[in-house]
């Protein structure tokens, strides 16, 4: 199955699956976060917490702890604490 990068909402680590939130039917597949992160575009997606990956283009508001995509409140993990560095950087240069 084709997954258009424009269409990704979130993608959510389950044990050994990954959700990938599209619209109108999240997709369920066998694979790690680690190993999709590997094949996203590094300057449209970044992981937030060991159990979530966001295109930044589709983050609506962040802070330091939180963001939101889609509506959704997704946390930003204690190890990756520079993501806010990199949200802030990111908001300043659109």
């Amino acid at each position: 199955m084709k997954i258009n990068l424009k269409d990704l909402e979130l993608i959510e680590a389950l044990d050994d699956y990954i959700k990938l939130y599209i619209k109108p039917t999240p997709v369920l597949t066998l694979m790690t976060l680690k190993s999709i992160l590997e094949k996203l575009p590094s300057r449209d997606f970044v992981r937030v917490h060991r159990s979530f990956i966001v295109p930044i283009n589709k983050i609506e508001k962040f802070s330091k702890t939180k963001l939101m995509v889609a509506g959704k409140e997704i946390p930003i993990g204690s190890s990756y604490s520079n993501v806010y560095e990199l949200l802030l950087q990111h908001s300043k240069n659109k």
